[in-house]
């Protein structure tokens, strides 16, 4: 299928879309599949090691506040863990 007949595809995001190089995008950021990540995300970049919003990393690193993403799994940050007495 050709870029330009996808359902995602936009001829204005083409030029600086960036996807894993580092590029800020936003507001809201286009990923890989072309979805969108909701919401204002500026500046934010998309791959490897890359932060998407509010201190948030897409592609097996962090996400979110608390939360660790690798390979389907989810492992609280020890921060996240401590509960105020």
């Amino acid at each position: 299928m050709e870029r330009s007949s996808s359902p995602w595809y936009s001829a204005e995001l083409e030029p600086d879309c960036g996807v894993g190089t580092g590029a800020e995008l936003g507001p809201g950021v286009m990923l890989l599949d072309r979805t969108r990540l909701p919401g204002k995300a500026m500046p934010a970049t998309v791959g490897a090691g890359a932060k998407v919003g509010g201190g948030a990393v897409v592609a097996g690193v962090r996400v979110g506040e608390g939360a660790y993403v690798a390979a389907g799994e989810a492992e609280e940050d020890a921060r996240s863990s401590r509960i105020p007495k």
